[in-house]
């Protein structure tokens, strides 16, 4: 195999040139899955059983939650005026299907024209927006979904129109993350899923790269000490780095998203790596 190499060696060389161009205009498309149910069994009966009940009923996937808070009390005009406005703007996102909160939600109330909705809140009226406070407190048992026991916190729910469609599902909240810095003077918090994921995706594509610089950093001091060469450390990085893009691009032409585990790897390729290439560094130098 070794005469082989030696014999063709320009061939593979071009070979692992061109593969290291096509890799490096791949890995950008790298996706990120930090999704843990996928290191669940398959052939587990619980397992499947999970997944035949989310396959009937809609998943939480869809849903995403926007809490605005406002101490000592939500029963303030201009915040809730404001959140309205905050709201409003939520409409406007072409991701999201259906938007409910407190501010639109109404009740039934049976009337000599029949059945009329009756919202919990008047904001357009002159009354103090303390006297719906009893029949907020009345139905909780429908309204908790919407205010907190304190009724310092407003609960905005959201719904995504695809979450099969990943860039649709990125814009929108995208798009949220605008509209919440547009409104500083709410405090707004975030649950969801998605949401949640798009942030792990986030930390675990920051920690990885933190990690790698950090370790490459180590290595050219360490390749400095024991090669006391330039040539040599830069010959050694560079296979690293050539086998970091390989792996990558790689994952991507393999349509393999990075995962959790898949943290490991850039470590493996460093440790076994860096090991191979300092004792053939030091046998040839021999």
């Amino acid at each position: 195999m070794i005469k082989v190499l030696i014999k063709y060696r320009l061939l593979f060389l071009s070979l692992v040139i061109l593969l290291t161009v096509l890799a490096c205009l791949k890995i950008p498309s790298v996706e990120i899955n930090t999704d843990f149910s996928q290191f669940l069994p398959d052939n587990d009966p619980e397992y499947e059983l999970y997944k035949t009940l989310r396959a009937e009923i809609k998943d939480d996937e869809s849903i995403l939650i926007i809490g605005v808070e406002h101490t000592p009390s939500i029963y303030n005009k201009q915040f809730l005026h404001e959140t309205q406005r905050f709201i409003d703007s939520l409409h406007q996102i072409d991701g999201i299907n259906h938007i409910n909160a407190l501010t639109n939600l109404s009740y039934p109330v049976i009337s000599l024209f029949g059945v009329m909705s009756v919202p919990y809140l008047k904001l357009n009226d002159s009354l103090d927006v303390n006297s719906y406070k009893s029949k907020i407190r009345k139905d909780f048992h429908l309204t908790q979904n919407f205010v907190n026991n304190e009724e310092t916190v407003l609960f905005v729910w959201l719904e995504f129109k695809d979450v099969k469609n990943p860039s649709q599902v990125e814009n929108a909240l995208l798009s949220i993350e605008t509209i919440r810095t547009k409104f500083p003077d709410l405090k707004t918090y975030v649950w969801g899923k998605r949401y949640l994921q798009k942030e792990l995706n986030e930390i675990t594509k920051n920690s990885t790269k933190n990690i790698v610089l950090w370790v490459l950093l180590f290595l050219i001091i360490a390749l400095s000490l024991i090669f006391r060469s330039p040539w040599s450390v830069l010959f050694s990085l560079l296979l690293v780095v050539v086998a970091f893009i390989l792996f990558f691009g790689g994952m991507v032409g393999l349509n393999r998203p990075f995962n959790i585990m898949s943290n490991l790897f850039p470590i493996i390729i460093l440790i076994v790596g860096i090991s191979d290439i300092i004792h053939l560094s030091i046998k040839y130098n021999a």
